[in-house]
């Protein structure tokens, strides 16, 4: 474990939300001179880390890991400060997520992004390289998405999907099944690719739900 430098200078941040963190305080980082580092430097090193593992990352999930990151970093230096480590705080990312919900972008999307950073600093940062002492962005929440009602496919749309299954064949035999279930009981694919032959009632083609 490296020692703690109690002269490290503080970073600097905008205005945020009440609550926010504008700065860290003298024992955030295991040595002084993090604080100036670029957070976009330690970010590919955690994304080369990721995919090094045992269970490595995804491609896709490396490439949102990637614009995530750089998202967050283009919001630090629209605010005009320096997108190192001593900045990355509660009130950037206050500012961040705050800016993208005035751009009017998808919660989940918001949400994603997010996750996203809190692993580069919880699981990376803290956890792996030991470059902070606590996790940094720990205090902040992430934002829960509200569910909204999907709406129903019409008689239309039905009549389309079963269509596609009319050459008949093993294949278009059984997703012709499997869509009708769905579509009758509102279960999850999974829920219904994990039927057994025990399940079905055959003389009323039913289903015993457990």
């Amino acid at each position: 474990m490296r020692a703690i430098d109690v002269t490290i200078p503080f970073g600097s941040d905008g205005p945020t939300t009440p609550g926010g963190e504008l700065r860290h305080n003298r024992e955030t980082f295991t040595h002084a001179s993090y604080a100036g580092e670029p957070v976009a430097a330690f970010a590919e090193e955690w994304l080369l880390s990721v995919q090094s593992r045992p269970r490595p990352a995804s491609p896709q999930t490396v490439t949102k890991y990637r614009k995530s990151v750089a998202s967050f970093l283009r919001s630090v230096e629209e605010a005009g400060e320096e997108a190192v480590l001593a900045n990355l705080t509660k009130a950037a990312v206050d500012r961040w997520v705050n800016g993208q919900r005035f751009r009017q972008r998808a919660p989940e999307g918001i949400a994603s992004r997010l996750a996203a950073l809190k692993a580069f600093t919880r699981s990376y940062l803290w956890r792996e390289a030991e470059v902070t002492t606590y996790d940094v962005l720990e205090k902040v929440k992430r934002p829960k998405a509200e569910e909204a009602a999907k709406p129903m496919l019409d008689d239309q749309e039905r009549e389309r999907i079963f269509a596609a299954f009319e050459d008949g064949g093993y294949e278009n035999t059984r997703n012709d099944a499997f869509v009708a279930v769905l579509l009758a009981s509102f279960l999850r694919l999974s829920a219904a690719l994990s039927i057994t032959v025990g399940q079905l009632l055959r003389g009323g083609g039913g289903l015993v739900v457990r």
